[in-house]
């Protein structure tokens, strides 16, 4: 398990955020624009996250994660448990979390959709799930490009998979009445989580795409059992700097 990012991490976060927006808004040392330095007027800096989901097709290897708030990726929805970025704000990623969600079980269960796994969970065995070919998910890279420009040509999503200590037991059949514990061992401030370092800068008015793409085909998991509803979700969390993003600045669509 990654070590969480604290306090001093998180500082140094927003030190580079401000620093960046800083370095934008002067030239030579000298205020191009006072209304567009940081922490100025609506220009507000905080901590935040992005998050982002896809809906698992057992016949494609590859996916786009949707970051802004008006991308329709994969032909899918807009989830209402995805936050995306406005295209006013920027958003500078200081750590990223990859994660494995059952929205409906075989049966129809929903009761299990806020948990983000970073493994297959045990109690999926009987669900006609095959945990150990689920590792497949995990098996893969994540590349970001911002215009059309790789910033991120390959990220391993195996650093993001964790098998924890207290796994719920699994059964040969699946029984409702099984004694097994509810979860399994997880922590939601590290679990699955790896810093960005340096950090990802996303504008909200720029062409973010990030892609997944799995090494191997999916179709031996058992994705298509029954209703079985499976999502796998990016969080992405940082400094969100509201209404820094370049459409904001003075001169486009924003007087001086």
């Amino acid at each position: 398990m990654v070590q969480m990012l604290g306090a001093n991490d998180m500082r140094i976060a927003y030190t580079n955020a401000y620093r960046s927006l800083w370095n934008k808004a002067t030239k030579n040392g000298k205020d191009t624009n006072p209304s567009w330095l940081p922490n100025q007027g609506n220009k507000i800096l905080s901590q935040s996250d992005l998050r982002s989901e896809i809906v698992l097709n057992q016949n494609k290897t590859t996916y786009q994660f949707g970051i802004n708030v008006n991308q329709i990726v994969n032909s899918q929805t807009i989830f209402n448990t995805e936050r995306r970025l406005n295209l006013q704000d920027t958003f500078y990623c200081a750590q990223i979390g990859y994660y494995f969600r059952v929205v409906s079980t075989a049966g129809g269960n929903t009761s299990f959709g806020s948990y983000l796994n970073t493994a297959i969970p045990g109690w999926l065995y009987g669900g006609g799930v095959d945990i150990n070919a689920g590792t497949s998910l995990w098996d893969g890279n994540l590349s970001l490009s911002i215009n059309n420009r790789t910033v991120v040509p390959e990220w391993d999503l195996y650093r993001h998979f964790q098998r924890n200590t207290t796994q719920s037991p699994v059964f040969t059949t699946f029984s409702p009445t099984s004694q097994y514990p509810a979860g399994d061992e997880t922590s939601g401030d590290q679990s699955g989580m790896y810093p960005c370092e340096p950090m990802w800068i996303l504008d909200g008015s720029y062409d973010n795409v990030m892609n997944v793409t799995f090494n191997n085909a999916l179709n031996t998991i058992g994705l298509g059992t029954g209703a079985l509803n499976i999502h796998m979700v990016v969080v992405m969390r940082g400094i969100l700097a509201q209404n820094c993003g370049k459409i904001m600045e003075p001169g486009l669509m924003n007087p001086a």
